[in-house]
């Protein structure tokens, strides 16, 4: 009888062991779904921020294209400016040497 008493409290024992084992598996689960559902909110963010950032991306390029076209122009009127200061130049010289000639005459 003590053989068999002995071999059921070790069952009892082995018993408890799986029953704390098993309420340690279940506090996993949870703290597994949990982790699944942070991890589900996290992807959501980051595919909410990747299209922000492609926004924000297609703007950087029609600024830039923005600033390409303005750069041409600046460019393009700065040679515009660079004829009319030469033309005024040639015309001052012209004007200056007129003058004193005019005033050599007397």
């Amino acid at each position: 009888m003590t053989l068999e008493l002995s071999h059921k409290r070790e069952l009892v024992a082995k018993q408890d062991d799986i029953d704390k084992m098993n309420l340690v598996l279940e506090e996993l689960k949870e703290q597994l779904s949990e982790t699944q559902a942070t991890l589900g909110e996290t992807e959501a963010e980051l595919l909410f921020t990747q299209d922000e950032l492609a926004e924000v991306y297609h703007e950087c390029d029609e600024l830039d294209a923005q600033l390409t076209d303005t750069k041409l122009d600046l460019m393009r009127k700065n040679e515009q400016l660079n004829v009319v200061s030469s033309a005024l130049i040639q015309y001052q010289h012209i004007f200056y040497e007129g003058g004193n000639n005019m005033y050599s005459n007397f």
